[in-house]
């Protein structure tokens, strides 16, 4: 055979290995933008941070302290969200709430595209990254499927950390100009800034232990601490935090440790946690004398994490697609020891697409047809016919309502009516106001109707598939059925039945859109003064 024809066959085949990594890679994007888009209903949280965000943009300042509850608050509102609730009210009054979609499809490809960029640097095996990112891919998801909540930038920024740390080992010096903007952005959009620290501690330690670039490590965490101070609230920022991150949150389900096993939207994790441990196990031996420390620990820690509290579980599916694709090689080259490097790789290729190919005509066939960029607020995952008949009646007074639709209700109702608490939890509320509204929806002990005689209330709207408390136990209470749904009602004190009732009986069928931009802007100008 002549050297021209095996240049000829190399580079055909060469061209065709590159072809089947961009329609692997076009499929599963198209894949996982298509899931994203599915999944269009606002996020509980969404409010409370656009509350945050049009306080900014009227008065430029942070609130110094709550003013949607009527409940007992805490002396100041220190906000580690506010950033987010700013970009969030930022984006829907320069593009429209189509921008929150955008911008979380962004940050999910983001933070996969990064944690992949961390993986083909180490292993120069893209079958195997691309490989590895789908079942993460499907993990991650949890971090981004709502529309949107402040965590989604803490996942990117946690894999752009990843690959920041992973240069500085390699002696790239670029990094220490990108880390303190980095942190100052992250301190303020989310406290998950804490899982940016955590990783240089252990990226420090082997630092110190390897004595590789002692003083350079040492001034990443000066520059990292320091950035976290950059905030509107200075020293007094972390006086907060760090009871806010040793809280107990037993009775809010994100928070509970994930069960062993179970067959739940938690499935992905454990089935990637299960593939992660037995493809380290089987490839243990081939790669002796090869194993990372650093990225071990980071699996170990981030796996705890995501056992620990449910929520947490994005961060090991970051962590698996940047740290697990070259134990996947491993085991491939165990596993296809008999065949030749040009049948493995021409293997790998096809499996890669198949794979992606696969994800892709299950999204086409189960979301795709159902796939939008409008984002929702609809009837039974709020309490919006209820809401839209206090702001018909155009009422003034105190809601008792439940945790997860607080901050819903004050978006709407402000500066009308006042909640009784909202997901902010620890940050505006002490510990009593929620354990007084969680007692009243659930009957708990023997005080559980504090809440409405402690404090004076006017409404009471009921999550049907949550509470506890029926129709004879309010009307014991002063309160009687205005509104009527399969997942929700609205009931009022006697003084306001008669505004209510007429209100209901004329309500349309259409409501407002709490998410439009005139609406935000809106809010923004009829905002009143907040208390200092």
């Amino acid at each position: 055979m002549s050297m021209d024809v095996i240049v000829t066959s190399r580079g055909t085949t060469f061209a065709r290995e590159r072809v089947m990594l961009a329609l692997s890679l076009a499929l599963g994007a198209l894949a996982l933008i298509g899931t994203l888009a599915y999944h269009n209903v606002a996020d509980s949280d969404l409010w409370a941070r656009l509350v945050a965000g049009a306080h900014v943009w009227k008065y430029h300042t942070v609130a110094a302290r709550d003013f949607l509850a009527y409940t007992p608050v805490l002396d100041a509102w220190v906000d580690h969200e506010w950033g987010a609730g700013f970009v969030f009210c930022t984006a829907i009054r320069w593009f429209g709430p189509t921008a929150l979609m955008i911008l979380k499809m962004v940050l999910a490809l983001t933070a996969l595209g990064l944690a992949m960029t961390v993986a083909y640097r180490r292993c120069r095996s893209m079958h195997a990254v691309i490989t590895v990112a789908v079942p993460c891919a499907v993990v991650l998801l949890h971090g981004y499927v709502p529309v949107i909540r402040s965590h989604a930038f803490t996942y990117t920024l946690f894999a752009l950390i990843l690959l920041c740390f992973e240069r500085i080992r390699e002696g790239a010096r670029w990094p220490l100009a990108v880390l303190p903007p980095i942190f100052i952005f992250w301190t303020n959009v989310h406290g998950g800034f804490v899982s940016g620290l955590g990783v240089f501690g252990i990226y420090a330690a082997w630092a110190v232990w390897r004595r590789r670039y002692p003083l350079r490590w040492i001034l990443v965490g000066l520059v990292s601490l320091i950035g976290t101070l950059v905030n509107p609230y200075g020293f007094r920022f972390w006086t907060y935090l760090m009871p806010a991150l040793l809280h107990e949150r037993a009775t809010i389900t994100e928070w509970q440790p994930l069960a062993l096993f179970g067959w739940d939207t938690f499935i992905g994790f454990r089935l990637l946690f299960a593939l992660v441990v037995l493809v380290m196990m089987f490839s243990w031996r081939r790669k002796r004398g090869e194993h990372d420390v650093v990225q071990l620990a980071i699996l170990g820690v981030t796996a705890y994490l995501g056992w620990s509290h449910r929520r947490h579980g994005p961060f090991f599916a970051v962590a698996v697609a940047a740290f697990a694709p070259d134990y996947l090689l491993a085991f491939c080259h165990t596993l296809g020891s008999r065949l030749s490097a040009a049948r493995r790789q021409a293997a790998a290729g096809w499996i890669t697409l198949i794979l992606c190919a696969v994800c892709a005509l299950w999204v086409a066939a189960n979301y795709l047809p159902d796939a939008s960029l409008q984002v929702l607020a609809p009837v039974g995952s709020y309490p919006v016919r209820e809401v839209d008949i206090l702001r018909r009646a155009g009422v003034k007074g105190n809601l008792v309502v439940p945790f997860r639709w607080g901050s819903y209700a004050a978006w709407r109702l402000h500066p009308d009516v006042l909640v009784s608490i909202d997901g902010r939890y620890e940050e505006t509320f002490p510990e009593r106001t929620f354990d007084e509204n969680h007692n009243f929806f659930r009957k708990q002990g023997d005080d559980w109707t504090r809440l409405v005689e402690a404090h004076h209330t006017d409404f009471v709207i009921l999550e049907n598939t949550y509470t506890r408390v029926t129709s004879a136990d309010l009307a014991d209470l002063g309160f009687y059925p205005v509104w009527q749904e399969a997942g929700s009602a609205l009931y009022a004190a006697k003084p306001w039945i008669e505004a209510l009732t007429a209100a209901a009986r004329s309500l349309p069928d259409h409501t407002v859109d709490p998410l439009s931009r005139d609406f935000v802007r809106g809010w923004c100008r009829t905002m009143g003064a907040p208390p200092d």
